[in-house]
């Protein structure tokens, strides 16, 4: 018999839960067992029958013992039974480091194909989503950034001369385009108000660097008869002012560009009829 079950039964025999056999074959292996260890022995015996939680002095009841032994002999009964449950079922038994039995688990090996199929899909919508995001911030980006550049329209034809209104529902007010020589990227429209004989210049893709510009009248016979006005721009849309128009001798407009290659001026643009 070894020290530790020499010790349980030594606390078993203190507490006088040991039934005839069991105290004897104690006694025998207490009275083979060296003296250090007889001495321990009853050093637990003393330390245990003088224990605090022990309610009262005395005997415990003869059913103490063998209510128990039921409960344990019980206990074991019940593992054992559900056990013999489970194999004639053909689960195994499995337990873990608390003794408590589980059913298995079983470890899924792939990912449902309805399921891939649907998270591909959705980031697949979240990039194009995302892509077409940026795009469309890039562009309100460059538009806002195209308005600061050029102004606002109304800003171009509220000040000096005519308004709005003056361009639109005027009577005498006549849209003239002009077309460009081959090679000139910009393009220009005048408002020609024959009542009052003004002209108002809009233009586009003008900004050139060391560049001037000159507005000049064109009689019938085609020939330049002066300068109505002159302008720079730094602008991708601008005007060029409100200017006086005979339209008695001027028929056309044209507009030179001037340059230091060019300082008398080369014409870019002509002008359509001013009154049909």
């Amino acid at each position: 018999m070894t020290t530790r079950e020499l010790i349980e039964l030594a606390q078993l025999d203190a507490l006088g839960l040991l039934d005839d056999q069991e105290r004897e074959a104690f006694d025998r292996a207490f009275a083979a067992a060296p003296a250090s260890i007889q001495a321990q022995l009853r050093r637990e015996q003393t330390r245990l029958a003088r224990t605090d939680w022990v309610p009262i002095d005395g005997e415990p009841p003869a059913e103490l013992r063998d209510a128990v032994l039921t409960d344990v002999s019980a206990a074991a009964l019940k593992d054992r039974v559900m056990a013999a449950v489970r194999r004639e079922m053909g689960a195994p038994v499995q337990r873990h480091a608390g003794g408590r039995s589980h059913p298995p688990i079983h470890q899924a090996r792939s990912v449902s194909r309805v399921w891939r199929v649907g998270a591909i899909a959705s980031a697949a919508a979240t990039v194009a989503l995302a892509a077409t995001t940026l795009f469309l911030q890039s562009q309100y980006s460059s538009l806002e950034s195209e308005i600061r550049k050029t102004g606002t329209y109304d800003s171009l034809i509220s000040t000096r001369g005519f308004n709005l209104q003056d361009l639109v529902f005027n009577d005498s007010s006549r849209l003239v385009h002009f077309q460009a020589a081959q090679g000139f990227e910009g393009t220009a429209t005048a408002f020609v108000d024959a009542a009052s004989q003004k002209v108002r210049l809009f233009h586009k893709n003008f900004a050139k660097e060391l560049t001037n510009y000159h507005v000049v009248a064109i009689d019938e016979r085609g020939e330049e008869i002066g300068v109505l006005t002159r302008f720079s721009t730094d602008k991708k849309i601008d005007f060029a002012g409100d200017f006086g128009v005979d339209l008695k001798t001027t028929k056309r407009l044209a507009i030179k560009e001037i340059t230091p290659e060019h300082p008398e001026g080369r014409i870019v643009l002509t002008s359509a009829a001013l009154l049909g």
